[in-house]
């Protein structure tokens, strides 16, 4: 039961499983490491990160670089394939976010402690995650390992329904609370967020196969929201109420994006082409705006294969 409720409230703790960055992550062949380098307009200064993937294709470290080449980020991963046994992150820059964060997972992939430092060793903050029959409990502790706020995350539900009732809480207070229905394979999932103890949000997402769809709204009136289909399309709606559309290939690729300003009118028209290397992976990605054709944007990956 207890890994029946973390799967369903993995997505609301703030332990869940980091992903590769789609723009650097390679899709085909035994790719053992991969460098990017990506430029922007006229700007002097490019861009880099490395990637290096196990034997299985998952990933298992990366470096990101800011300009004149300084670190910002360095992350290694510790698998038992494709799960998740400790991620170690550093951040470096910007400043005001920098330090390290380790996060350890049990055998099933789900975080079992996260240990936040400054960048000399001192710990900042401690979370461990309680795993229940019912719910999931996550200590906070701050740097004198002192128990500072207890969030829980519980479920309640009947046994024959696929419905859901999410309740999250910080000290007894709610943060959110969600309820999930099904009815076959379509996921219907509303969720409010409070604030001092008031409503401050909603989101509504409605979820099909090959489709999703999902609302926001806030107290204070502003909302956005974006919907899917099928991998080929994808739509964002801003809380200033600017739009961002996209366009993908058959590989899953965007294409193309369209921006439009509050009013509807057409702020750039970004188009995305593509050179490929003899694994079906992309080596150089080149975007251009139709309405700024001085910005040209290109990115290249240079891969290493076992």
């Amino acid at each position: 039961m207890r890994y029946l409720v973390a799967a369903l409230l993995l997505f609301t703790s703030a332990f869940a499983q980091p992903k590769p960055d789609v723009v650097v992550r390679a899709i085909h062949g035994k790719v053992h490491t991969v460098h990017v380098e990506s430029k922007r307009g006229d700007d002097p200064f490019t861009l880099e990160a490395d990637q290096t993937f196990d034997p299985e294709g998952w990933l298992i470290e990366e470096k990101r670089y800011g300009l004149n080449n300084q670190l910002m980020l360095h992350q290694t991963f510790k698998r038992n394939g494709a799960r998740v046994i400790e991620h170690d992150s550093t951040q470096y820059f910007p400043q005001e976010f920098a330090g390290r964060t380790v996060t350890t997972f049990e055998e099933h992939g789900f975080p079992i402690q996260q240990i936040k430092y400054t960048l000399d060793g001192t710990v900042r903050e401690r979370m461990q995650v309680v795993y229940e029959e019912t719910q999931i409990r996550e200590l906070h502790y701050d740097s004198n390992d002192k128990l500072v706020s207890t969030r829980t995350i519980s479920t309640l539900h009947d046994p024959d329904s696929p419905d859901r009732h999410i309740e999250q809480r910080v000290n007894g207070n709610p943060e959110t609370i969600t309820d999930v229905h099904k009815d076959g394979e379509h996921v219907e999932v509303k969720q409010k967020e409070y604030k001092d103890g008031e409503v401050s949000g909603q989101v509504m997402r409605d979820l099909h196969p090959g489709t999703s769809t999902t609302a926001i709204v806030r107290a204070d009136g502003s909302s956005e929201a974006s919907s899917t289909r099928n991998g080929e399309f994808d739509e964002t709606i801003h809380p200033d109420g600017s739009r961002m559309k996209s366009k993908f290939n058959e590989a899953g690729l965007r294409v193309e994006q369209d921006d439009y300003d509050a009013a509807g009118k057409l702020t750039a028209k970004t188009t995305y082409a593509y050179e490929t290397d003899e694994h079906g992976n992309w080596t150089r990605r080149t975007s251009v705006d139709s309405t700024d054709p001085g910005m040209l944007a290109v990115i290249v990956r240079t891969f290493t294969y076992y």
